[in-house]
């Protein structure tokens, strides 16, 4: 039997909790689902909340769904302590979201980025060779097979891409002690939010217009 000592933190409850309103998401002009809408006070109280309740814990598990800027803030948040997702159709794929490699390597799993550096800031997009594969475009099956490029450490990172949850926060963990902040988009949104900063100069929740 395994002595890990697990958290369970329930965002949707904490949602409602927090009194947020719930929103309609639309992909393809469908409504396929309702959310939380989260804003940056919000986010931030979660943070703090998820850290005290994850202090013990070796694994913690996020459930509900929230944008992935926020889970990459709470995930984080919760370190030391690993998070774990049950997503897909009756969670039939069960991930833990780690830190993905770092390596120059051309990618063989289907998925790969695009770097862009300007100034202080680094440009890192999600895309994928199949676009038609059953979680945004990737086969998660192939999920410990994904491989990140190095990046210049200390600057200012903004990733991107249609991924899902899991994968857009172990993206976020990658860089997140390589970078002086981390912002992920969510989709389309218009906006960057920021994950993880080591700077005061940046908060938890800012954004950033996405070009």
């Amino acid at each position: 039997m395994s002595n890990e000592k697990r958290c369970i933190i329930d965002l949707r409850e904490m949602g409602d909790r927090y009194g947020l309103e719930l929103v309609d998401v639309i992909k393809d002009g469908k409504v396929i689902m309702r959310d939380h809408a989260w804003n940056q006070p919000s986010l931030q109280k979660a943070v703090a909340e998820c850290k005290q309740r994850a202090k013990d814990a070796d694994i913690v598990e996020l459930r509900g769904h929230v944008p992935n800027w926020a889970l990459s803030a709470m995930a984080y948040a919760v370190l030391p302590a690993v998070c774990y997702f049950e997503i897909g159709p009756g969670g039939m794929y069960h991930l833990t979201s780690t830190p993905f490699p770092i390596d120059a390597a051309e990618p063989t799993c289907g998925m790969f980025f695009e770097v862009k550096e300007e100034g202080e800031k680094v440009f890192v997009k999600a895309l994928t060779d199949n676009p038609h594969a059953d979680a945004h475009g990737f086969d998660m099956n192939k999920f410990d097979q994904i491989i990140m490029p190095p990046i210049p450490a200390g600057k200012d990172v903004f990733l991107s891409g249609e991924t899902v949850n899991p994968v857009a926060v172990s993206m976020v963990l990658t860089y997140a002690n390589i970078a002086r902040s981390v912002y992920i988009r969510f989709h389309a949104e218009p906006n960057y939010y920021c994950s993880v900063t080591h700077t005061p100069e940046i908060a938890i929740g800012d954004a950033v217009k996405a070009e």
